[in-house]
């Protein structure tokens, strides 16, 4: 539940919204593949993804900008993290 006050806070501090939508899971290839470690399966379904070398990765965390609410950090990148 700490999450979704987390999120609610947000978006009223940073005036946006989410709708959560329910994807049957015979139409949700992409996560199918990918919780089932299905790489190249998953990169043919997704071909706009692609691995990134070590050095980009590492480039990409110095450029990083990230939005924070309270106990929670967004990325640019999408990621969620929660703060201790």
């Amino acid at each position: 539940m700490d999450l979704v006050r987390d999120l609610t806070l947000c978006t009223l501090r940073y005036n946006f919204y989410f709708q959560a939508v329910h994807v049957p899971g015979i139409n949700n290839n992409i996560a199918d593949s990918l919780s089932r470690f299905q790489m190249e399966r998953f990169h043919q379904l997704a071909p706009h993804t692609k691995t990134k070398s070590q050095d980009e990765i590492q480039g990409a965390e110095k450029q990083e900008e990230s939005i924070e609410c309270p106990g929670t950090t967004f990325s640019r990148a999408g990621e969620l993290d929660k703060v201790s």
